[in-house]
């Protein structure tokens, strides 16, 4: 009688919570270089080399966000990258940042969200709709913002001007251990 009683109360007890990373694929869906800042992607533009240090570094899931940025979509999420949104000059139909998107993201960085911005050198990123989103900056050279990183209500905003940790630069000099300090801190409790 025993054993079925603690059966039943292992069936009721709740899971742990899982660490879920999610990459933006709506905003950055090139259709010149499809795997590019993607997950999958094993060549030197890809995010394979990143998702290899998340799940060392405790990202217990990896997603990939295809649709516009709602509230249901980051529902269980723990950090959202968000890396070089498309141009016309990189796929056909560029999809922009909308203010329901940012209300979204706003609200849930605010309850405790992670949110990583990862812009690009101009005229491969959008940045008019991007920069509605970035922190203030903390790290500014010749007048040129750098790096921010911000508290916004429960959670953290960090920015940078440049996607440095794909697959062909995340080993050059001591970008890897800058990405796993950086991503330690945004997994954490």
């Amino acid at each position: 009688m025993l054993r079925g009683f603690s059966i039943l109360l292992l069936a009721f007890t709740p899971l742990a919570a899982q660490t879920v990373v999610a990459l933006d694929g709506y905003h950055n869906n090139e259709s010149k270089m499809p795997d590019h800042y993607q997950w999958d992607g094993t060549r030197p533009g890809g995010f394979s080399e990143l998702a290899k240090l998340l799940r060392q570094n405790g990202a217990d899931e990896l997603r990939t966000l295809r649709n516009r940025i709602d509230t249901a979509s980051l529902e269980g999420v723990k950090a959202l990258i968000v890396v070089d949104p498309d141009t016309p000059a990189e796929t056909v139909d560029p999809k922009y940042i909308e203010d329901s998107e940012i209300d979204a993201i706003a609200q849930w960085v605010s309850g405790g969200g992670r949110l990583v911005l990862l812009g690009n050198d101009k005229g491969n990123a959008e940045f008019e709709h991007l920069n509605r989103l970035a922190a203030e900056p903390v790290l500014v050279d010749h007048g040129i913002n750098i790096m921010a990183l911000t508290r916004y209500g429960k959670g953290l905003v960090f920015a940078a001007g440049d996607p440095w940790i794909y697959n062909e630069y995340i080993d050059h000099k001591d970008k890897r251990q800058i990405a796993t300090k950086l991503f330690r801190l945004l997994l954490s409790k």
